[in-house]
């Protein structure tokens, strides 16, 4: 029994030691950050067919399927964004791959958020209300993480990439501001 005792007294202190350690989470690296930008770049085209296919006259079924796809878009930002912290700073080539990744979605990002305004009169048609607070609430939401990711991206960015990292942030961010004031 005493044997146990001093067995258990000598290690308790590691135990104690382990447990209240932090966890350290191993470091991301850049194909993983641009692999959660395909995976992103895939929602995003998703939710922008969805949109496209939505009819100006309403529908529930398609409108909350449109939630859903906001809900999975903002899903892969956050997956991204805590990628791209963990990733630190990257080297200048791999910096231009990722924005220029990020500026071949502009154009869909920009039309999708000009068609979820274009077919807001489809969205308050429905004879269940909400579905427009609900889609402003979804383009906050996006916004939000959308503008987190731009900052993570853009302070592990080398300095001469900097201004078009900004000018991209500045240009979703317009196009977010848009589609959210036509909801408010």
């Amino acid at each position: 029994m005493v044997r146990y005792i001093s067995a258990f007294i000598v290690l308790l202190p590691a135990v104690v030691a382990s447990i209240t350690s932090p966890i350290k989470l191993l470091p991301r690296d850049v194909a993983q950050v641009k692999a959660d930008l395909a995976d992103l770049s895939t929602k995003i085209d998703t939710m922008d067919a969805a949109l496209t296919a939505y009819p100006t006259t309403g529908n529930l079924i398609q409108a909350l399927a449109i939630h859903n796809d906001a809900v999975a878009v903002a899903s892969s930002l956050t997956k991204a964004t805590s990628d791209v912290t963990s990733t630190g700073p990257v080297s200048d080539s791999d910096s231009a791959d990722i924005l220029n990744i990020l500026q071949g979605k502009v154009p869909t990002i920009q039309r999708t958020l000009v068609t979820i305004v274009d077919k807001k009169s489809g969205f308050t048609s429905l004879p269940i209300g909400g579905i427009p607070a609900l889609i402003k609430q979804d383009l906050i939401w996006l916004d939000g993480n959308t503008t987190a990711l731009s900052n993570a991206l853009i302070k592990n960015a080398p300095a001469s990439l900097l201004p078009n990292a900004t000018a991209l942030k500045n240009t979703v961010e317009s196009a977010f501001d848009t589609a959210i004031a036509a909801y408010s």
